[in-house]
């Protein structure tokens, strides 16, 4: 069992703003300033597509590289592409492997489809009292674009119940609710779960009184078994 701290204020500086595709997402991320830190940000803020997960991926890498023992990554986000949002979930996982560090997941306003899955891989997860969760089944249309063996819809509709199951068993093994639960609750519609639910499910460790604007401050310890 490892211990680690998420504690210190979030940092004021942002050395990079990266604009994102047509979505227009912004993930901003200041890795080289925190060179030596122990506490590293990521910030997503826009469609999950694959220049973001290139940013974000990147600043995994960077934070594996060097063996900072924690990672706070704030999440703003209605969803994208199932393609490019597992590439951030492999990022993440890779750091925990490697640096058996912690990772503690953020949402002030919003985290919606493939961004709801990544907020709640997170081994600590908070959000403000507003903020709003959203979970609903892989579209058909991500489901061609992570296969590029689905060439027919027998094998397009195989992998699209395989990659439903995988990411929502990943749901359940962060919360309170069974496959069953997620089943009934998301497949046959968007389902949105606000603070107050999530505590009760367990998605979340806290919930923030605060603005979804305001500087975070955050003294938190964590205990992860491997």
């Amino acid at each position: 069992m490892s211990t680690f701290d998420f504690g210190a204020t979030r940092p004021k500086n942002i050395d990079q703003n990266v604009q994102g595709s047509a979505g227009g997402a912004k993930i901003r991320s200041n890795m080289d300033s925190l060179l030596g830190a122990e506490l590293v940000e990521i910030s997503l803020t826009g469609p999950i597509d694959e220049i973001a997960a290139d940013i974000v991926c990147d600043g995994f890498f960077k934070a594996t590289r060097r063996k900072q023992a924690s990672v706070m990554f704030f999440i703003h986000s209605t969803g994208g592409s199932v393609a490019a949002g597992k590439r951030i979930l492999d990022a993440m996982r890779v750091y925990r492997k490697v640096v058996h560090g912690g990772v503690h997941t953020h949402v002030a306003v919003q985290a919606m489809s493939m961004a709801a899955v990544l907020f709640l891989y997170g081994d600590y997860r908070t959000m403000c009292k507003t903020a709003t969760l959203m979970l609903h089944q892989v579209s058909i249309r991500d489901t061609v674009t992570c296969s590029r063996t689905a060439t027919d819809s027998a094998s397009s509709s195989a992998y699209h119940t395989k990659l439903n199951s995988e990411l929502f068993e990943i749901v359940a093994s962060r919360c309170l609710l069974t496959m069953e639960d997620l089943r009934r609750q998301a497949f046959a519609q968007d389902w949105y779960v606000c603070a107050e639910d999530a505590v009760k499910s367990k998605m979340v460790e806290c919930v923030l009184d605060c603005s979804p604007y305001t500087t975070i401050q955050l003294s938190c310890k964590l205990d992860i078994h491997e």
